[in-house]
């Protein structure tokens, strides 16, 4: 089937036609499927199994019809690839924020003899995008911060945990009755050790400017 006779089945398919939107799911599982087996070992790990993956096939497809219009595909085959990754990146996000607020959940500020509950804060010279170049993925998150590799005090890490679950510097301060000033003393800090450690442990897959 060329792209041509793609784009017919698409616009019918859209229309409702129930055949035509057979062929098209068919054919977005047999494009998206390598991916499925590419990605699988690697998500697991964030509770995403094999079934998960496969459903976001659909959901790939539910967002292509939302998005694209048909005078639009010119090679449907990479346009579906091209949406199915999206789903599956905003899947792994997804899971990735839930378990670092697992993490959160399972700290305690009041004990620092215990894992601490540091949760720190979002301002406009913080950025969490930024914040993903210096932690990474959770793997590192766990390593740096919830093993404390990095050395951090009971007060930084509180912070940056709050602050990598979007929690405001305000926020932060009345939680812990810490000045503003304070609160961002603790978030460089941590930041500081945290790049340092991870330049030196995995110099080999990141590199600081």
């Amino acid at each position: 089937m060329d792209n041509d006779e793609i784009v017919r089945v698409f616009v019918d398919s859209k229309k409702g036609d129930i055949n035509s939107q057979k062929i098209i799911l068919s054919l977005m599982k047999e494009y998206c499927h390598p991916l499925v087996l590419v990605f699988y070992p690697n998500v697991k790990k964030l509770g995403i199994d094999y079934s998960d993956l496969e459903e976001l096939i659909l959901e790939a497809l539910f967002n292509i019809y939302k998005n694209v219009d048909s005078k639009d595909i010119y090679d449907f085959k990479n346009l579906a690839k091209f949406y199915y990754l999206k789903a599956v990146q905003n899947e792994i996000r997804y899971r990735t924020r839930n378990s670092r607020n697992v993490y959160s959940n399972m700290l305690s500020f009041d004990n620092p003899e215990q894992n601490v509950e540091l949760m720190l804060a979002r301002e406009s010279n913080y950025n969490r995008d930024d914040l993903r170049d210096v932690v990474g993925d959770d793997e590192i998150y766990k390593d740096t911060i919830i093993e404390n590799n990095a050395k951090l005090t009971i007060k930084e890490r509180a912070v940056i945990i709050l602050f990598l679950n979007d929690i405001t510097v305000k926020e932060i301060s009345q939680k812990y009755k810490l000045t503003y000033q304070t609160v961002y003393k603790h978030i460089r800090n941590a930041l500081k050790k945290i790049k340092s450690y991870i330049e030196i442990k995995y110099k080999d897959e990141f590199h600081f400017l």
